[in-house]
């Protein structure tokens, strides 16, 4: 992992910090509850966690706004107007990995679930509707496992703007 971070104060009232964190968070299972679908190849479940976030920059600041000047300071003008801040975030970070699973099992019943066959592009065709291709994977034949890994895919990124204005 590494986290950069840039901090400023500037002259003319205004402050502003830059973070940026790169990270891969890589595991077998991300809790106790999740399962290894394939005990003969464990390497199948070898994949990034599903909390792995992998690039997050976020930027902030601060702007105290001026002072009431010359003629217009007065105590009413002075309680009213002197103050205030105006300040804001912005954060944007990659998605969070997922997998696809399959219905069925080794025993040849639909019970259970294991990693789909993968015979195309997941990301074909992709717009704001429809993430991934589901004509990209199969269900694996009865008695093998799939070839797809946990993981394998990514949700699209989070992009956040928060402003506030303060006395």
């Amino acid at each position: 992992a590494m986290m950069l971070r840039v901090s400023r104060r500037f002259a003319n009232n205004v402050s502003m910090n830059f973070n940026y964190t790169w990270s891969k968070v890589m595991d077998l299972v991300d809790n106790d509850s999740d399962t290894i679908i394939n005990p003969f190849d464990m390497r199948q479940n070898w994949g990034p966690a599903g909390y792995d976030q992998t690039n997050v920059i976020t930027v902030d600041f601060v702007y105290s706004l001026p002072k009431v000047p010359g003629s217009w300071d007065t105590p009413v003008l002075r309680t009213i107007l002197n103050g205030w801040e105006v300040s804001g975030m912005i954060r944007s970070q990659s998605g969070q990995p997922f997998s696809v699973t399959s219905n069925g099992s080794l025993m040849g019943v639909d019970a259970g679930s294991q990693y789909p066959d993968v015979v195309g592009d997941p990301y074909e065709g992709r717009n704001k509707h429809r993430w991934i291709n589901p004509a990209a994977f199969r269900r694996p034949l009865d008695g093998q496992y799939g070839n797809f890994q946990r993981n394998a895919l990514r949700l699209p990124g989070v992009r956040n703007v928060d402003a506030n204005l303060m006395k």
